[in-house]
C-alpha cells in the first residue's frame, strides 16, 4: 500500500514538473480580426460604433482626445525566463471633431518607429534641499 501512495506521488510530481517546463503562447490587449477592420468605415462611424465594433481602446492619446489607440502583443513565455513579444500591432484611429471615424492605420515592428531614450538627468525643483534631519525636525515642528 506504501508502495502505491509513494508511486502515485513520484507520478503526480514528474507531471506536474513537466507541464511547468512548457512554453505558454500569450496574447495581451484586443484581439482584432480583418472583418472587424473592414466593418469600419471613416466618414461614417462615430465613437460609440467603433467602440460597439471593436470595445473600448486600450488607450488614448494625452495630446489628442480624438485619436484611439487598441494594442496587441503575442509572444511566448518560457520557463524560468521572461516573456518575449514576438509581434506587436497598433491600431490607430482618428475622430474629428463630431467624434466622426476619419482615419485608421495599423502599425507594427516593421514599421520605422522611433526609440524613445529617456534623459539621464534630474528635474529641477525649486526650493531648499533639505537632509533627513532637517526634514524630521520641520515636520515635528509644524504638528506642536
Amino acid at each position: 500500500m506504501k508502495k502505491i501512495i509513494i508511486s502515485s506521488l513520484l507520478t503526480l510530481v514528474i507531471a506536474i514538473s513537466l507541464t511547468a517546463c512548457k512554453t505558454t503562447r500569450t496574447t495581451h490587449g484586443q484581439v482584432i480580426g480583418e472583418r472587424q477592420l473592414t466593418a469600419l468605415k471613416p466618414g461614417i462611424h462615430q465613437k460609440p460604433d467603433v467602440r460597439a465594433i471593436l470595445g473600448s481602446p486600450s488607450t488614448t492619446s494625452t495630446l489628442n482626445g480624438n485619436r484611439w489607440f487598441y494594442v496587441t502583443a503575442n509572444g511566448t513565455q518560457k520557463p524560468l525566463k521572461g516573456a518575449e513579444i514576438e509581434n506587436q500591432t497598433v491600431l490607430i484611429l482618428d475622430f474629428d471633431d463630431k467624434d466622426t471615424l476619419t482615419q485608421l492605420n495599423q502599425r507594427n515592428a516593421n514599421d520605422n518607429g522611433t526609440e524613445v531614450i529617456p534623459a539621464a538627468g534630474e528635474t529641477p525643483t525649486q526650493g531648499e534641499k533639505l537632509g533627513i534631519m532637517e526634514q524630521l525636525l520641520q515636520n515635528l515642528g509644524l504638528g506642536l
